[in-house]
């Protein structure tokens, strides 16, 4: 069907990471150092090592070719996030909470909030104090509507984003070709 796109490198890439922590467990259980000669525990490690390093370099291949054609969706992103009715933020609402009413009650607050949004179908924010409890400790603790919405608001919620994009830009613009494994030009 000419119609159709398959997302077969992102199905190798999810494959390969499905095997990593297998291997993975494979080598921490040959990690044992034994005291004077190796009883087979560096032994044990060639084979899931080799397999392990060529499903990473196989999924790196495969994402370096995926990444380019990767293409972001701004409103339905928005709309996704919606659809969660803000509780991907509920950790960063308790914070807000937590240094004017405690951390207790803040998660307590939270986390029957959570339960009420999706039971409700409403927002975090509008179920943060949709009971009596609820409002009576927002109001307590001095924080507004505008507050809460921006603490709950997607967009505001970056974290060290802007850092590691800068960190992550600096260390491909230093990168030579010849320092990732090609051939030197002579």
């Amino acid at each position: 069907m000419p119609h159709k796109q398959n997302p077969v490198a992102a199905i190798v890439i999810l494959g390969h990471t499905k095997q990593a922590p297998h291997l993975y467990a494979a080598l921490a259980s040959a990690a044992e150092q034994e005291h004077q000669r190796a009883a087979g525990a560096w032994h044990a490690e060639w084979l899931p090592l080799t397999h392990l390093l060529t499903l990473t370099t196989s999924a790196s291949g495969r994402a370096t070719r995926l990444l380019p054609g990767l293409r972001a969706d701004p409103a339905k992103m928005r709309a996704n996030l919606e659809l969660t009715h803000g509780l991907p933020l509920a950790e960063q609402a308790a914070g807000l909470l937590a240094p004017r009413i405690g951390r207790l009650q803040a998660h307590s607050l939270v986390e029957r909030a959570s339960a009420r949004a999706i039971t409700d179908g409403v927002s975090l924010a509008e179920a943060l104090g949709a009971d009596e409890e609820g409002g009576a400790l927002l109001a307590a603790s001095n924080i507004s509507r505008g507050q809460l919405q921006a603490a709950l608001d997607p967009g505001s919620y970056l974290g060290s984003a802007a850092q590691f994009i800068a960190a992550a830009l600096a260390a491909h613009d230093s990168v030579s070709p010849n320092s990732i494994g090609a051939p030197p030009v002579s």
